[in-house]
């Protein structure tokens, strides 16, 4: 199946239209105003806190469920796809390895049936990630709810290497002098 056949998108965290947050609120306008909100579905997956953002990964158990919202995309999505991409940190030019991969994953909607959808699954480690064991995510922990300079926690560029990002914090800190890891 090419790209430009599969016409819909399950959207599970930032980009989902009940998320009242600074962070992929450009992208959300966009992708609500070029898509179509068809409902909320559900995908077979487990769902991680990765930050200030959460992390999809597929599952093989029935039982774990990740819940979120399908959109129906424009005929012409290549604009609106190279946007997200960028975003989700996985377009042609973003830095390796990709934080996230756009993958296909097959979804059942109460009125255009069973259709194929984007969705975006988390590739970096989960093990010491938080599992959200709902299997919702309702938004950012208000410490990474902005990026404002009001003493808000800095947060990577989305799509950054985040290894790399907690690495270089860690070396301000320690740099800076401050300890308090014990």
């Amino acid at each position: 199946m090419t790209e430009n056949r599969v016409r819909f998108l399950f959207v599970y965290g930032s980009l989902k239209s009940d998320v009242h947050c600074e962070i992929g609120r450009k992208q959300r306008r966009l992708l609500q105003a070029e898509a179509e909100f068809v409902g909320p579905v559900t995908v077979r997956g487990k769902l991680f806190d990765v930050g200030p953002y959460p992390g999809a990964v597929f599952s093989d158990r029935q039982s774990e469920r990740i819940y979120g919202e399908l959109w129906r995309l424009p005929r012409n999505l290549t604009h609106l796809l190279e946007e997200l991409n960028r975003y989700e940190g996985c377009a042609a030019d973003s830095p390796l390895p990709h934080t996230y991969s756009r993958k296909r994953v097959r979804v059942r909607a109460a009125h255009v049936g069973r259709v194929t959808a984007w969705i975006y699954v988390w590739n970096g480690d989960t093990p010491l990630q938080s599992r959200i064991a709902s299997g919702r995510w309702t938004g950012p922990p208000p410490a990474h709810a902005s990026n404002r300079s009001s003493g808000a926690a800095i947060l990577p560029r989305r799509g950054a290497n985040l290894q790399q990002f907690v690495i270089d914090a860690v070396e301000k800190r320690f740099e800076a002098g401050v300890d308090d890891v014990g």
